[in-house]
Order: C-alpha cells, then sequence, then structure tokens
C-alpha cells in the first residue's frame, strides 16, 4: 500500500512538473474550464515597479474563454517591485533608460509565449497582449518588430520608443502590421506619460492606415478607469467573435 502511495504521488508530481513553462519569468495564471478546444492567450504585463499580481484580477470579469498569464518583470526594484528595462529621470528632466534591457525582456516575454502555448496546448494563433505603461511599450514594440507573433495587443497608457519610431522609417510591409489588431487606450490628464504620446500613436495609425488599429481616450490620469474597462471586456470578446458560442462572464 505504501509503495502505491509513494508511486501515486511520484506521478501526480510529475503532472505538476509537465505543467510548468520553461522560462526564467515569475507568473501567475488561469486556465479556462472548458478544454475541448485550444484556448485563445491573454498575455498581461505590468508597469514599472509593479508585479504580476497588479493586473491579474481583471481577467474574472473578461471573456472566459481566455488563459491568462500575468507576468513578472525580470528586474527588481524592491521586494515587490519589477521592471522591463531600468529607467530614470535625469535633473534637466529628460529620461534616461536602457534599450538593451527592454529587447531582452522582449525576447524572454516571446519565449514565454511559444512555451506556454506548447505546454498548455493552448492557440498559438490568438495571442493577446495586454500592457499597462511600462508593459504598454512593450506590447507596442512586439506588436510592431513581430507581428506574426500575435494577434492583438492592448496597450494601456503607453508609448512609442524612440527606438520603435526609427524602426519604422525603414521599409516595413504595412499590411502585415495592419493583422494584428491593436486597441490604445489613454488618460488625457496622465502625468507620467503625456497624453501627446497618445496622439503620436493615433497620428501613426492613420498615416499608415491601420484600420485594425483604434484609440480611446479617457478622463482620467495615469489609470485605469471603469469605462475604459468596460472597452476592453468588450474588445477581448470581439477578438472571439468569428466563433459562434460567445460567451462572457
Amino acid at each position: 500500500m505504501k509503495s502505491f502511495i509513494t508511486f501515486v504521488f511520484f506521478l501526480i508530481t510529475g503532472l505538476i512538473v509537465a505543467q510548468s513553462v520553461n522560462t526564467t519569468l515569475t507568473y501567475t495564471y488561469h486556465l479556462p474550464d472548458n478544454k475541448k478546444d485550444k484556448a485563445p492567450v491573454l498575455i498581461m504585463l505590468h508597469g514599472y515597479g509593479s508585479n504580476e499580481t497588479d493586473l491579474f484580477e481583471m481577467h474574472k470579469s473578461f471573456d472566459n474563454r481566455y488563459a491568462v498569464f500575468s507576468l513578472r518583470a525580470p528586474i527588481p526594484l524592491s521586494e515587490s517591485g519589477f521592471c522591463w528595462y531600468p529607467l530614470e529621470i535625469l535633473k534637466d528632466g529628460t529620461l534616461k533608460y536602457d534599450y538593451k534591457k527592454l529587447i531582452e525582456s522582449k525576447k524572454l516575454i516571446l519565449s514565454f509565449i511559444s512555451n506556454a502555448c506548447r505546454t498548455f496546448n493552448l492557440d498559438s494563433n490568438v495571442v493577446v497582449l495586454f500592457g499597462f505603461s511600462q508593459g504598454a511599450i512593450l506590447s507596442t514594440d512586439i506588436a510592431f518588430s513581430y507581428p506574426n507573433k500575435i494577434k492583438g495587443i492592448i496597450a494601456l497608457s503607453g508609448r512609442l520608443m524612440p527606438e520603435t519610431q526609427a524602426s519604422l522609417k525603414q521599409p516595413i510591409n504595412w499590411q502585415n502590421i495592419n493583422k494584428v489588431k491593436m486597441h490604445f487606450a489613454h488618460g488625457y490628464s496622465d502625468n507620467v506619460i503625456k497624453f501627446e504620446e497618445a496622439e503620436k500613436i493615433e497620428k501613426l495609425i492613420k498615416e499608415k492606415q491601420l484600420t485594425n488599429s483604434k484609440c480611446s481616450f479617457y478622463k482620467m490620469a495615469h489609470n485605469i478607469c471603469g469605462e475604459e474597462l468596460n472597452d476592453i471586456k468588450k474588445w477581448l470578446s470581439g477578438m472571439l467573435s468569428t466563433k459562434p458560442d460567445l460567451k462572457t462572464k
């Protein structure tokens, strides 16, 4: 009897280990109850100084068909605060940051997506990035540099990095980028990432005729408001609207 219990223990332990994503990133996740079809994927990326718990609870009000993963940025700032790349405000008001670290974080996120889809048998063709602030910046950068890797992004209170803007001046297949559905949102009174940054994105969308992209603006600062959250819920369900069995919480 003892040997049987030991066997069952190791069997269960093996299954738990097998369900761990091969990554150096810390994460928390929720899988949908319906496992008949490959689930679409929602990847949450928090802002500067936060962690993987910051955005995660929102998933409870989203379309329940998504497999949700909330990632912790790799660079520690404090016991509970992390960032995707270091930055500091200099005395003259300019922002100093390490773009090489952003690239490293971007590679970690892309690797996580591939490994998570393989580990949990998820739909790698429907991957949505959900980022706030610095997480939104990463989401936007990935959308423009690796449009074939994701289906859509929700970029809240972010901006286009100068390096990202520079890369867009090179010959680019804009039709390929337009396949990515992008939902940008920003607050008129954002005192962290100015509203002007959102206007730059809106201008780019119009100039390049990115018909699958949209910008929404709200009377708020550097945060997420109720109206914005309701719009996000609708947008996420709309990503799956081609399936007839649409069910939301």
